[in-house]
């Protein structure tokens, strides 16, 4: 696939991320140099640390770049994937609105899990893949397992009643997934993020994240009551649209470093 013909959306959602906005933005750039139009949708909400103020300066220098920002966000802070969620959505309602003849998006995290420089290569290879309709990647660790679902683990991994079963369950599907993606090119699923996923955007048409605990809870704690806000999104993705999920066994990011990031300035803001 000739990438340098087609249009791509890059979106994400961040809170206090100044440590990583910097290295995140140098790969959404690498990114979007590929693609013969790009968009950058960010959505940022009640940072207390001066994220908001370097984001706007991206904001000002790159007319392809869509700030959100909104305070008190109307949802209480115990609900982590529903603000999640609510944050992702206002993304999609952007997208969906504007940019909805664009050929594919790609959500990130835009925290520490995003911040090794991509292996570009690897991001280009997935699209000589015609499988997909949406892809994530491997990691050293493959940590997301929240997000995860695929037979036979087709449970939330924090809803049991006790926390030791969440473990001992967790523990068993990633030995299980670490196995299928050493052992496979592509491992299908019903879901899975791991940080960053890219989508054919007239797949996304008409689905929402919900963070809401769509099984029968094992407890009444806040745990029980939630579920990562991936597992709604993808499952509405093949109700409604059909979608294939993979996750490919390549690494797009390895392991980031250690060292605490350095500090910049806003003229230090990279160039596109």
């Amino acid at each position: 696939m000739d990438l340098s013909k087609k249009k791509i959306v890059i979106a994400g959602c961040g809170q206090n991320i100044r440590p990583y906005i910097q290295r995140v933005f140098k790969n959404i750039y690498t990114i979007a140099r590929l693609f013969n139009d790009y968009k950058i949708v960010i959505f940022e909400n009640d940072s207390i640390d001066n994220t908001l103020e370097i984001l706007n300066a991206y904001d000002k220098k790159d007319p392809n770049m869509i700030l959100l920002t909104e305070r008190n966000i109307p949802v209480p802070t115990y609900l982590h994937p529903c603000r999640i969620a609510y944050c992702r959505n206002r993304l999609l309602e952007k997208i969906n609105n504007s940019f909805a003849d664009y050929d594919f998006m790609v959500m990130l995290d835009l925290d520490d899990v995003c911040v090794a420089p991509i292996q570009i290569h690897h991001f280009k290879n997935i699209f000589k893949n015609k499988v997909w309709d949406s892809v994530s990647f491997n990691r050293d660790k493959y940590y997301d397992k929240w997000a995860l679902r695929y037979p036979p683990f087709m449970k939330s991994c924090w809803n049991f009643a006790r926390r030791a079963e969440c473990h001992r369950y967790t523990m068993k599907l990633e030995h299980h997934i670490i196995h299928l993606l050493k052992n496979n090119d592509m491992v299908p699923v019903l879901s899975a993020f791991n940080g960053f996923a890219i989508y054919k955007i007239d797949k996304i048409k008409g689905c929402i994240y919900d963070g809401r605990n769509k099984e029968r809870p094992l407890g009444n704690r806040t745990r029980h009551m939630q579920d990562c806000e991936h597992v709604a999104f993808h499952r509405a993705m093949m109700e409604k649209n059909n979608a294939r999920h993979f996750i490919s066994s390549l690494i797009l990011f390895p392991q980031a470093p250690t060292q605490h990031p350095r500090s910049f300035k806003l003229s230090d803001i990279i160039s596109k």
